[in-house]
C-alpha cells in the first residue's frame, strides 16, 4: 500500500491550510520524506507504509477537520469521540489508507515534546528531524521497521545543532530530565548498532553506527537532573513506560 499511503500524505500536506496549520508528517513516511532526495543510496530504506501519521501544534487542532474533508478523508467519530483531544483518525473511500492526527504532541510509549522548531520550515512536509528521531527511538519494542526508519535518518544527516542536522544537544537535554525516555531511547541505540552490524552490508551503516555513538557521547555527557537521579535508583524494577493504546479496526468498523 506504499504507493496509495504515500499519496494521500502528499494530498494532505499538499493543501495551504496544511502549511498554514504546520501539519507534518509523522512515522516512516515523515522519516521518508527527509531522505527520499539522496538518490540511490536512499532507496533501501524505503519501506511498505500502512499508514499515515502526522502533527499539528495545539493551535492547529481546530482546524483538522477541513483540511481532512478537502483531501476526501472521513472521520472515525468512534474514536474521535474518545480521544480527539489530543488524537484523531481519519480514513480515505473503502479505508484503504487510515490516517491519525495527533494535536499538540505526540505520546505513545514516553511523551515526546515538541519544540516549536520541530515545525519549520514551513515547506517541509515533515517534522524535524530531531524530534522524529525521538518518535521512532521511544518505541520500547522497537521493530525492524521502526529501527529501518530510525537509522535511515542517522544516514544522511549529521549530528549537529545545523538544518537538517539530529541536534544532540537536545536530545541530551531531554534525556536529562527524564530517566524512563533515556532508559528506552539509550537501549533502542544499543539495538540498532547492533542491527546495523549483524546486517553489513548495510546502505550506509558505517556511517550510522558512528553517528549512533555520537548521540551516546553526547548523551552520558549531559548532567542529570535530581529527578533523573532520583528515578534511576528505582532502574527497572518500576516499569517506566506506558502502554501505548493502537486504535484497532474495530474503531474504523464503527465509525
Amino acid at each position: 500500500m506504499t504507493s496509495e499511503t504515500l499519496e494521500t500524505a502528499e494530498k494532505v500536506l499538499g493543501q495551504p491550510l496544511a502549511r498554514e496549520l504546520r501539519m507534518k508528517a509523522l512515522g516512516g513516511i515523515g522519516c521518508w520524506l527527509h531522505v527520499r532526495d539522496h538518490g540511490p543510496e536512499a532507496a533501501p530504506f524505503r519501506r511498505d507504509y500502512g499508514d499515515v501519521d502526522l502533527v499539528v501544534p495545539k493551535s492547529g487542532g481546530k482546524r483538522i477537520g477541513e483540511v481532512m474533508r478537502a483531501a476526501d478523508l472521513t472521520p472515525v467519530e468512534s474514536f474521535n469521540a474518545n480521544g480527539g483531544a489530543n488524537r484523531r483518525m481519519f480514513v480515505s473511500a473503502g479505508s484503504s489508507v487510515q490516517v491519525d492526527v495527533f494535536i499538540g504532541g505526540f505520546v505513545m510509549c514516553h511523551e515526546v515534546p515538541l519544540a516549536d522548531c520541530a515545525f519549520v520550515p514551513a515547506d517541509h512536509p515533515a517534522l524535524g528531524v530531531t524530534e522524529l528521531l525521538l518518535t521512532k527511538l521511544q518505541v520500547v519494542e522497537l521493530s525492524d521497521k521502526d529501527a529501518n526508519d530510525a537509522s535511515s535518518l542517522l544516514a544522511f544527516h549529521e549530528v549537529g545543532t545545523g538544518p537538517e542536522q539530529i541536534d544532540g544537544d537536545r536530545i541530551a537535554e531531554l534525556l536529562a530530565s527524564d530517566w524512563g525516555l533515556w532508559r528506552t531511547v539509550t537501549a533502542n541505540l544499543e539495538r540498532m548498532a547492533e542491527r546495523v552490524r549483524q546486517q553489513s552490508p548495510l546502505a550506509r551503516g558505517d556511517v550510522v553506527v558512528a553517528r549512533v555513538g555520537q548521540l551516546r557521547c553526547e548523551i552520558e555527557r549531559a548532567k542529570k537532573s535530581l529527578k533523573w537521579r532520583a528515578r534511576a535508583k528505582v532502574g527497572d524494577r518500576v516499569q517506566w513506560y506506558a502502554e501505548p493504546e493502537e486504535p484497532v479496526k474495530e474503531w474504523i468498523a464503527v465509525r
